[in-house]
């Protein structure tokens, strides 16, 4: 064969190769594809499908929230990766309104890590900001903050920016974010101090040792919120683009059970966050009517989770629990305040609720938050299920307190939800971080040393996150008067959790940790009064504790 001959031969040969290689490939992949497929189809009968109860599908589901909040939260390699310099960061404008933006090095979004980071000069007056973020548009999520670098010498010298006190914090948001959508952002400085976490909101990893007993002991009563109408950092109508192609899109949502929709004809807006100004309670003037609008909250919808809405319908929830002929209210009005019309309405709806014939009964045990989640059951038709115990403290429960109401009431099953008035103006000074584990991990091991049944009765009992509370008057103002704040609220949640996670391995099905933060947390600042959920999300949540408790 000649040289040219050889040359021609292998000119043709090599297309050909080409095509073999690209079909072979194009089969490969098809494969990966058809296995990955009928995988994740047998893993979601597995998960959804294979188990005969809600509680299995909630189990499930928890496992794997929490097994997405370690990955999400705890890990920081795209966070500490996002904090360098890289072709995809967006910048985004200041609002120089706050005090803080003059501090500001960098603020930047990263799409492509899902992330959006601010650097701040650790010179600062403000160099500890507790900071609070919300995306708005097609749905709500709230940013994860974590300080990811500091150049004190607390923390060490190294520093990703080059020489001097440098703080980078970078907030995360998840999957249940739409891609390639437009969202609204807005991050807040709600204090300059983080309450020695270290980090912001969402309070879910475990800190250090050398942070943990700084943080329990810290003394958060006198400290003063920023001012709330120059608070923002980003400057109005701010907004980010999101991607579809993430690095983190291995990592899926947070959200497992479900997240609020826009739901409105019109197009999306900005949900600024709400705050009541001094002096505002009952006044209609602008400068007090602007920053309570609560409208903004109306266009949203909760969606559920379908695979959660399918463990409904098998059970036939909630139609099987439903009153057939609605009574009357059995839970005392709000208005009935004074004590001898509260003595003569809680016996009368004592007995109301006495006389209901249902298979078991639960008890809502807590103050004010808990008659709210009565009134919703009530109205969702499932309120001869549950009776609200007035119950502020700790203090007063103990393992006598769970044996005299299932006598009193024939209640196996509790829903404890105290935290409001312990972190309250009630006292005239609040429960700090240490007081409130040290009284609720007593709860906690009181109901893992019960037997898992009182007499007859299944004897289980929830601990229910706590509500968040927008600023209002007597949190905002300096010093504050009340401390209900996101940086208590997270804490409280947090020890809360811990305490039931630490005996949960040594129990049989007794104590959970009952977290409806998916429900409250993007929607912190809608309470209709500064304190209460209203109906709107009150009613969802609701629904879920009702599932949670009845469909076990």
């Amino acid at each position: 064969m000649t040289l040219e001959q050889d040359a021609e031969t292998s000119s043709i040969a090599v297309p050909g190769t080409f095509h073999i290689i690209v079909l072979v490939l194009a089969f490969v992949v098809i494969m990966v594809y058809l296995i990955s497929a009928e995988s994740l189809k047998s893993a979601d009968a597995s998960l959804y499908h294979s188990k005969s109860n809600f509680t299995s599908a909630i189990e499930n589901m928890n496992s794997i929230s929490g097994s997405v909040r370690g990955q999400a939260l705890q890990s920081t390699p795209n966070l500490h990766s996002a904090a360098f310099p890289n072709k995809s960061r967006k910048k985004i404008d200041l609002n120089t309104e706050n005090p803080l933006s003059k501090d500001v090095l960098e603020l930047w979004h990263d799409p492509s890590k899902r992330v959006i980071c601010l650097v701040i000069d650790g010179n600062c007056t403000c160099n500890n900001p507790f900071l609070v973020g919300r995306l708005s548009g097609p749905s709500l999520c709230m940013l994860d903050w974590k300080k990811i670098s500091d150049s004190s010498p607390k923390h060490g010298n190294y520093n990703l920016y080059g020489v001097g006190k440098k703080s980078t914090y970078c907030g995360q948001y998840d999957r249940s974010i739409k891609s390639d959508a437009t969202y609204y952002l807005e991050i807040l400085t709600l204090f300059c101090e983080d309450f020695g976490r270290g980090s912001s909101m969402l309070l879910s990893s475990p800190l250090p040792p050398e942070h943990n007993e700084a943080w329990l002991n810290f003394n958060f009563s006198t400290e003063c919120m920023q001012n709330p109408a120059t608070n923002r950092l980003t400057r109005i109508n701010s907004t980010i683009n999101t991607i579809s192609t993430a690095i983190s899109d291995d990592v899926p949502s947070i959200s497992q059970f479900g997240h609020w929709l826009w739901n409105a004809t019109t197009l999306e807006r900005q949900l600024p966050t709400r705050y009541q100004p001094q002096g505002c309670r009952g006044s209609s003037v602008s400068a007090c009517t602007i920053p309570t609008d609560d409208s903004g909250f109306g266009h949203y919808a909760f969606w559920w989770n379908p695979a959660l809405v399918l463990a409904w319908q098998k059970q036939e929830f909630p139609r099987n629990f439903e009153s057939r002929n609605p009574e009357p209210s059995p839970f005392c009005p709000l208005t009935c305040a004074d004590s001898k019309c509260r003595k003569l309405c809680v016996k009368k709806s004592q007995n109301s609720y006495l006389a209901q014939k249902v298979r078991f009964k639960v008890c809502l045990i807590g103050a004010s938050h808990s008659v709210h989640l009565a009134y919703s059951l009530h109205k969702l038709n499932l309120g001869r299920w549950f009776f609200h115990v007035q119950e502020a403290y700790p203090k007063g429960i103990n393992e006598e307190f769970f044996l005299r109401k299932h006598k009193e009431l024939g209640c196996g099953i509790f829903v404890i939800g105290i935290g409001q008035w312990p972190s309250s103006w009630a006292m005239g000074t609040p429960f700090l971080f240490e007081q409130y584990k040290s009284e609720m991990a007593r709860i906690v091991n009181t109901v893992a040393s019960m037997p898992p049944q009182i007499g007859n009765t299944t004897f289980q009992v929830y601990f229910r996150s706590m509500h968040h509370m927008p600023v209002g008057d007597v949190t905002g103002t300096c010093p504050p008067q009340d401390w209900r704040s996101p940086p208590v609220v997270e804490s409280y949640n947090y020890l809360l959790k811990q305490a039931v996670q630490a005996v949960e391995p040594c129990t049989e099905t007794n104590i959970a940790y009952l977290d409806t933060s998916f429900i409250t947390q993007s929607m912190w600042d809608v309470a209709y009064d500064f304190c209460h959920l209203p109906r709107r999300v009150a009613d969802i949540e609701a629904h879920y504790i009702a599932a949670t408790t009845l469909l076990r």
